[in-house]
């Protein structure tokens, strides 16, 4: 009886263990494929930005586009070819399950920019994320997406979303919807007056990104984000996210399997 007992309180407790799991993030700077002839605009970032995590690597995903601008202060193009990657690093450099994919509409649709090196613009941009800051995707006209993958269905997720410009006025519209409906925020757009009078600032919740939080994966493990512009005007910047969500430990699945195996050897006997 007393083998019993300890069998079914082992395998209890090994059950329990196994609901442990870490916190991981996932980081993606959006841009454009750079080549001003004046200098760098696009600029890959490494750092924390504003989720609570201490690593520091992030994904480049660039768009390739039409170079339709360069000049003072930066360069534009529209581009029309979704871009995808998959099995991203996490914020610690190690490879995870998760993808993404930026969609392309087409010329007018979804555009581009970056800031040049050197430009005043680049003081309108929080100082403690310049290189997140200075590029990102825009969407014009209609909501545009950007789509993640590979989490496990039902996963609970908070998205970081940047979306500022380099100047006033650039306000993004981000909106998801899940199993339990829509969840939406709006950024105010770069905190400065503008480009030319740029006032120093950091990552700003609500100026220069906002959160959504507990967003469910949905029976794919996909999540589609829609970004569009506000009331400001007629452009989404879409600087980058940070996808914060619990991963299981690979050694407590393990133990749950253990813990089945005990509970079916206590049954036999």
């Amino acid at each position: 009886m007393k083998r019993h007992l300890f069998a079914f309180g082992t395998s209890l407790a090994l059950l329990a263990i196994s609901g442990a799991a870490h916190a991981a993030v996932v980081n993606i700077d959006f841009g454009l494929h750079g080549d001003h002839p004046g200098g760098p605009t696009s600029v890959g970032y490494a750092g924390t930005a504003a989720a609570p995590d201490a690593g520091t690597t992030w994904n480049n995903l660039q768009v390739t586009d039409n170079n339709a601008f360069h000049g003072p202060p930066g360069e534009f193009g529209w581009w029309s070819a979704s871009v995808s990657q998959s099995n991203l690093l996490n914020s610690q450099g190690a490879p995870t399950s998760i993808g993404v994919e930026a969609v392309g509409v087409g010329e007018g649709s979804t555009g581009a920019f970056a800031i040049l090196e050197g430009s005043p613009n680049l003081g309108a941009v929080a100082t403690d994320a310049v290189g997140l800051m200075r590029d990102y995707l825009i969407g014009f006209n209609e909501p545009r997406q950007v789509k993640l993958s590979g989490f496990a269905p039902g996963t609970s997720v908070d998205l970081y979303l940047y979306g500022a410009g380099d100047t006033s006025n650039r306000d993004t519209l981000f909106a998801v919807t899940d199993v339990n409906g829509p969840h939406s925020a709006t950024t105010t757009g770069t905190i400065t007056g503008d480009g030319n009078n740029p006032v120093s600032h950091t990552l700003t919740l609500g100026g220069d990104y906002v959160v959504l939080n507990g967003i469910l994966a949905d029976a794919n493990g996909g999540i589609a984000i829609t970004y569009f512009h506000g009331d400001g005007s007629g452009e989404a910047p879409f600087n980058g996210l940070q996808a914060v969500y619990n991963v299981p430990e690979p050694a407590t699945l393990g133990l749950a399997g253990m813990g089945v195996v005990a509970l079916l050897l206590r049954k036999r006997r």
